[in-house]
């Protein structure tokens, strides 16, 4: 059983472009447009594209960082029920039944909205009784104690208020040897966006992970990856995605 939190970006680094037909077997999803180049990124590889006027394109292989890297490296269970917290529209989780068709998935976010959406795009899943979409608060869920074998979440832990609360919650749904992800950004960058000034609990690397063992879990892995972007105003910034696991002793 997996908790998932919001799984809402797949940063790519090391790209290597080379002209081309885009693969159609690919199965592209979403297209962004910016500073003159629309781009999209495929579904099912890590195969990204631009062009200029939509029509031509330049096709690129991007190694991601995501989730799913740890599930494929045997680092995360992949035989077990998984639980997504806050999973935003619910857009992703089709990638987990990728790794394993036979999962069971329980989303929980704390938007009806959300929640709506979420149980719209994913009918399927429902319907095949592999996922349940629940909105609720983290912090007080309804699930039974040692219910899950893995939780997984991405840019919420900065609403953890109060942290420990939320921390033990999850403890107490996780089973034990369970595996919690944590996807976020480090304090050192979002503390640039003027988004986070109300609101936002920040962390550095090093402050989470203290916070995680004093509260009796094992850090088991991290994947930092770092890239230039460029902010509304036109400042350049170093981009910093982190995906920390840790496990429950």
């Amino acid at each position: 059983k997996l908790l998932r939190f919001c799984n809402k970006y797949s940063k790519g680094y090391n790209m290597t472009w080379i002209t081309g037909t885009i693969n159609t077997a690919d199965a592209w999803s979403g297209i962004a447009y910016g500073n003159g180049r629309f781009v999209t990124v495929a579904n099912i590889s890590a195969n990204s594209s631009y062009s200029t006027d939509g029509i031509t394109w330049t096709q690129g292989t991007v190694q991601p960082i995501s989730p799913t890297r740890y599930f494929y490296k045997g680092i995360m269970p992949v035989s077990a029920y998984w639980q997504d917290i806050t999973f935003g529209n619910g857009k992703f989780i089709d990638e987990y039944f990728k790794i394993n068709p036979s999962l069971k998935v329980h989303g929980l976010d704390f938007s009806d909205t959300m929640c709506e959406q979420a149980s719209i795009i994913n009918k399927t899943f429902i319907d095949q009784c592999k996922l349940s979409v629940k909105c609720e608060d983290a912090a007080n869920m309804s699930f039974g104690n040692q219910f899950f074998d893995a939780v997984i979440t991405l840019n919420t832990v900065y609403f953890w208020n109060p942290f420990d609360k939320h921390l033990d919650e999850i403890k107490r749904v996780l089973k034990h040897g369970g595996k919690l992800l944590i996807g976020y950004r480090p304090k050192k960058y979002l503390e640039q966006m003027p988004y986070t000034k109300n609101g936002f609990l920040l962390y550095e690397s090093e402050d989470l992970k203290e916070n995680l063992i004093k509260q009796g879990l094992n850090i088991k892995a991290e994947t930092t990856v770092e890239r230039e972007r460029k902010l509304y105003d036109g400042t350049i910034v170093t981009s910093i995605d982190i995906c920390l696991v840790a496990e429950i002793k």
